[in-house]
Parts: C-alpha cells; sequence; structure tokens
C-alpha cells in the first residue's frame, strides 16, 4: 500500500529550492533535504528519484516563480531600459533585506558548482541565459523605437552582454557588504544605454 504523502509536494519543493539555493548542490544531503521539508525519504524518493531530481525540479521551480517575478518587468509588453533598471534595483533590494554578502541566485550558483559536469543543469542554466537575452533585447528594441537608446548600441551584443553581466553581478553579491558597490555596478553597466535627452528637453 502506497505511503500517504505526509507534507504537499509543492511544499517540499518551495523548501528544497531554498535549501539549494542557500547551500548548493553539493552541500545539501538526502538528510538535509528531510529535515528541511519534513517529507520522509520514502516520500522523496518517489516523487523526484534521487537527489538530482529534486534539484532539477528546484531549478524549474526557481525559473518559474522568482525568476519569472523578478524578470518579467523587463518582459512586459513595451517595457524599455527603465525597466532593466528597475530589475537590478529590485535585485539590490532583494540582497540587502536577505542581507549582504547574499545567497546569489541558484541558477548562477548551479552554473559553476554543477553545470560543468552536469548536461540536463548546464541546459537549464542556458534557457535561464537566453531567457534574459531575449528580454533584455526586447526591451532594448522597445527603447530603441522610443529614441531611448543610444545610437551606437548594438541590441544583440548589448543583450548578450546584460545577460552574462547579470550572472557576474549575482555571484559578486555574494561577497559584496555594500549596496552601493551593486549600485555602482549597475550605473557603470548601463549609462552606455541611453540616448542624451533630446535638446528640447534640455531647455
Amino acid at each position: 500500500m502506497p505511503r500517504k504523502r505526509t507534507v504537499p509536494r509543492d511544499d517540499v519543493l518551495q523548501r528544497a529550492t531554498g535549501l539549494f539555493w542557500r547551500r548548493g548542490y553539493e552541500a545539501t544531503s538526502v538528510q538535509d533535504l528531510v529535515d528541511a521539508t519534513g517529507a520522509n525519504r520514502a516520500g522523496l524518493y518517489g516523487d523526484f528519484t534521487d537527489k538530482r531530481g529534486l534539484f532539477l525540479s528546484a531549478l524549474d521551480r526557481y525559473a518559474d516563480s522568482f525568476v519569472g517575478w523578478a524578470f518579467g518587468r523587463v518582459e512586459a509588453e513595451g517595457a524599455t531600459v527603465d525597466a532593466i533598471r528597475d530589475y537590478f534595483e529590485t535585485l539590490i533590494d532583494l540582497n540587502v533585506r536577505r542581507g549582504l554578502p547574499s545567497e546569489g541566485c541558484l541558477m548562477a550558483n548551479s552554473m559553476t558548482e554543477v553545470a560543468p559536469r552536469d548536461e540536463e543543469v548546464r541546459a537549464r542554466v542556458r534557457a535561464h541565459v537566453d531567457r534574459q537575452r531575449r528580454g533584455f533585447r526586447q526591451a532594448l528594441v522597445n527603447s530603441r523605437a522610443a529614441g531611448r537608446l543610444a545610437p551606437y548600441v548594438d541590441v544583440d551584443a548589448a543583450a548578450h552582454l546584460l545577460a552574462v553581466a547579470t550572472q557576474g553581478f549575482a555571484a559578486y553579491s555574494r561577497i559584496c557588504t555594500d549596496a552601493t558597490e551593486l549600485r555602482g555596478f549597475v550605473d557603470s553597466l548601463l549609462a552606455p544605454l541611453s540616448a542624451p535627452p533630446r535638446r528640447e528637453e534640455t531647455r
């Protein structure tokens, strides 16, 4: 007779995602997951097969929930460089609330810890970066149409730069103790993108 589920699957996944985010994949044992989620081993294995299966599901949940919430403003219809700045400001505010140095980003952390030796993790991380690149690109295209983008900016190259720089931002937040450093990084990253104000706007 199947063992009755003691903790809802989504609750298990939410708690496991948080644990992997804080501690990383290798430093998290199955017993750690049992303790953090309140589920028993049989339940974890039944739902996710093994620790790796749970980790893959955690990456999917992270992409759907946290990344979707934070990056959604860049992906919104009509988003411009203002939305890109707002995205970074949201990340900074979150890092400050959670405490600097922060836990970084689960995807960026997994990029260096797990992705080099696991094709499925690498595919998820690549999809995450590609999603950001597409979102940034469309926001830059919108900015150009609105006269908000500097004329020399190559939207494809800039979108790729922003997507990669976002991973560096997340990694640096893990050792940064001062939010002004993060804001300085964002200012330096975004300043070259903005078109100078029109002459009539400066009068």
